[in-house]
Parts: structure tokens; C-alpha cells; sequence
């Protein structure tokens, strides 16, 4: 899990609009390198998981999985989308990974 000062704010949701956006099988990622601190949000919503600890768990993988890039300064909104609270943590991490660093330029 980020520390709090890395995760995106309410307020902070609203300039992710501006960022790049790329869509995966699993999940929508919204990416932006700024001068600013990175920072991470993630939005599970109900229709993907509907016991609150089921959203939770995944919420805390994806912040795991997103660590690394915000170490590096790049701020990511990632919105999961259905079938992502069954994917085992490797894939998890390999999607996310596929798309931040080929579009990054890692």
C-alpha cells in the first residue's frame, strides 16, 4: 500500500481527466509524468466487486503493483473493470506493467 501523501486526493481525481489514457482487458489506466509528486488513485467500483473486502484487496494489489511508478515520479489514475478481482497477482502486475512502461518509455 502507498503512503497516503502518494494516493491521489478527491480534489486530485478531477486533473486526472487531463492525463493519457490507455485501456487494458482488466482495467482503464490514466497516466501523467509530472514535476509535481506522483501520486496513485484507484476506483473499484461496486459492479466489480461487491463485498467491500473483495474491492479492498483488489485496491491494495493495484497500489502495490503501481509502487514502482510512482518511485519514478508518474501519477496514475487505474479504474478495474470486471474480471479483475479474479486475476492472480502476476498477471495483475504484468498488464499494469505493459502498459505504464511501453508507454512511459521504461
Amino acid at each position: 500500500m502507498l503512503p497516503r501523501r502518494q494516493r491521489l486526493s478527491r480534489a486530485g481525481f478531477e486533473g486526472a481527466r487531463a492525463y493519457t489514457r490507455k485501456t487494458t482487458p482488466h482495467f482503464v489506466v490514466s497516466f501523467s509524468s509530472t514535476p509535481h509528486p506522483a501520486q496513485a488513485g484507484v476506483v473499484v467500483s461496486k459492479a466489480v466487486a461487491r463485498r467491500a473486502v473483495d474491492r479492498h484487496r483488489l485496491r491494495r494489489r493495484v497500489y502495490s503493483a503501481l509502487h514502482p511508478f510512482v518511485a519514478q515520479g508518474i501519477s496514475v489514475l487505474v479504474l478495474a473493470k470486471k474480471g479483475s478481482l479474479s486475476l492472480p497477482y502476476e498477471a495483475l502486475v504484468q498488464e499494469l506493467v505493459g502498459v505504464l512502461g511501453h508507454s512511459v518509455g521504461r
